[in-house]
């Protein structure tokens, strides 16, 4: 594998692990009666 790939695949969990830290986040706002 090329670092093309690596990079690739690297940024793509990053992404989804971002992903579901913001989800948690706003979940949590949610259900904390803040809005």
């Amino acid at each position: 594998m090329d670092f093309v790939s690596i990079g690739l695949i690297v940024l793509s969990f990053a992404m989804f692990f971002g992903f579901i830290k913001f989800c948690e986040i706003v979940i949590d706002d949610q259900g904390s009666g803040k809005s």
